[in-house]
């Protein structure tokens, strides 16, 4: 047998290898959302414990192999008797199969019991056997010699949303998506400089206020209205909030038509606009952000704040049942009072920051290093404390310290996109957002293989765990950061606007 040679330009050129790429993405999308997942979905939705949902989770792939092979079977019968083209029985099975999974996936979302649920997420799983004997073996068919290559780049594209889709999950689950990065945006053309410190904690505050109000209420509605009333009641308030905002807010203070003109020229006057200066579109450095020392600063803090954040978003009520023994439908409220103290931190230190700024008792890079750092410092410490508490007050006392006190970093790094670079602070508060989420994803599965007895000693090696990682924060952030606009960042200015040229005046000589 001679060496093969494959024909690469015609197998990236060719529809029916591009339809199985295609079909491998979209199952490797179900597959490993469901394999990630479910065991989150089954505990989160289903109120059935991690450690009792293993037998559960493995059920529908016992089905999905038995399918696999019996219908394996009739796809050959079929060919051989030539009941239907080998094209169409790939294409049967394949396209059958998606479509049956797409519909018991939504029904899962919207089953009204448990076991509805379970039989439904079964079955979306089960039947992914079927298409093994669809786009799975169809390489052999359209290539056989090339068969190798084809499946091997199907298998790579198929690893993507093994990447993608937990991302995606936890960013949907956990945060506002775009929202912050918008903010931020819409912040560069509104806030005046001497006040964004107090400016962006009152708004940013509002997501802790809705923590507070969600997790006292979400319970409440859980057990009287079902749960489903969580969702459609959290979605109805998003609907009137997406209504306000688009009724009231606008990109720049010169498109609002009921700013005062006096507002719109202090705004204007304190960030250095003038009635001349048209502001053209944004071209973002990319090179130079990911260059800046003082940009990484900002991700390292994110991260660090994140790790602990999401620690004690996900694991606080377990906390409390495991070690204080206080059942979980008694922990709504209890759980809600850390972000009540951050909101009220976050507006106070807000005033304070841009007060030591105004009045130039310390710089804004000093104001920024010396409220992120001890913040996360003191986090740490209370953090650590609660893990070796003896009695529950002591713990909800240094938990609730631990949370709230993160209020005070909201005008440390929280706010330092807008310093170093205004125009592009969107694009650094998206990128750090998005680093941000990967505590939200891997948090909880370490604190998950950790945590396995639920022991005071376990807990303990999570908060030491999530303070390492402050510390981690502390050091970065107090080496690289900066409050001074970055050169890569001040934006270029148009000569042609510093005098007045007349055209009618420039006679030949």
């Amino acid at each position: 047998m001679q060496k093969v040679s494959h024909p690469w330009k015609s197998i990236f050129k060719s529809p029916a290898v591009w339809a199985i790429l295609a079909a491998h993405l979209s199952e490797a999308w179900c597959f490993y959302t469901m394999l990630t997942q479910l065991p989150k979905f089954m505990n989160d939705v289903l109120s059935m414990k991690l450690q009792n949902t293993g037998f559960f989770s493995a059920v529908p792939y016992l089905i999905l192999t038995i399918i696999a092979l019996s219908c394996s079977h009739v796809a050959d019968y079929v060919r051989s008797r030539k009941i239907l083209s080998t094209t169409n029985v790939r294409k049967l099975f394949t396209c059958s199969v998606f479509l049956s999974q797409t519909i018991f996936m939504i029904l899962a979302a919207f089953s009204s019991t448990s076991t509805s649920a379970i039989i439904c997420l079964t079955v979306a799983v089960g039947l992914r056997g079927i298409a093994w004997s669809g786009f799975m073996v169809n390489p052999l068919d359209i290539a056989p010699q090339h068969a190798s290559v084809v499946l091997g780049i199907g298998n790579t594209i198929s690893t993507f949303p093994g990447i993608i889709s937990p991302i995606l999950t936890g960013y949907i689950i956990t945060n506002g998506g775009v929202t912050y990065p918008a903010i931020h945006s819409m912040w560069a053309n509104w806030l005046p400089p001497a006040e964004r410190s107090q400016l962006s904690a009152f708004a940013v505050s509002g997501s802790t206020f809705g923590a507070v109000f969600s997790m006292s209420t979400c319970g409440i509605m859980a057990e009287r209205l079902g749960w489903p009333s969580v969702f459609y009641i959290s979605g109805a308030l998003g609907l009137i909030w997406f209504t306000l905002w688009c009724y009231v807010v606008t990109d720049k203070p010169e498109y609002d038509p009921r700013i005062s003109q006096s507002e719109l020229n202090y705004i204007k006057k304190s960030l250095g606009h003038s009635d001349l200066q048209k502001l053209e579109k944004v071209s973002h450095p990319w090179k130079s952000i990911f260059k800046s020392l003082s940009v990484w600063a900002i991700f390292a803090a994110g991260l660090s704040e994140a790790w602990g954040f999401y620690t004690l978003l996900t694991q606080l009520p377990k906390f409390m049942n495991d070690v204080l023994s206080m059942k979980l439908e008694n922990t709504g409220l209890l759980s809600a009072v850390p972000y009540l103290i951050l909101s009220i931190v976050a507006l106070f230190f807000g005033h304070i920051a841009d007060y030591l700024r105004s009045r130039k008792i310390l710089s804004t890079t000093n104001v920024r290093k010396l409220f992120t750092c001890s913040a996360f410092l003191i986090q740490t410490i209370f953090m650590i404390l609660a893990g070796f508490s003896s009695t529950s007050t002591s713990a909800i006392i240094c938990l609730s310290a631990a949370v709230g006190l993160e209020g005070i970093a909201w005008s440390g790094f929280g706010v330092n996109p807008l310093d170093i670079a205004p125009q592009h602070a969107c694009i650094i508060i998206g990128i750090g957002n998005t680093i941000g989420t990967l505590p939200g994803i891997f948090s909880p599965i370490v604190t998950g293989y950790i945590v396995t007895n639920g022991t005071a000693n376990e807990w303990r090696i999570v908060f030491m765990i999530a303070g390492a990682v402050y510390l981690i924060g502390i050091i970065v952030y107090g080496l690289c950061a900066s409050g001074e606009q970055q050169k890569w960042a001040l934006e270029k200015k148009n000569d042609d606007l510093k005098a007045y040229s007349n055209q009618a005046l420039n006679l030949p000589c």
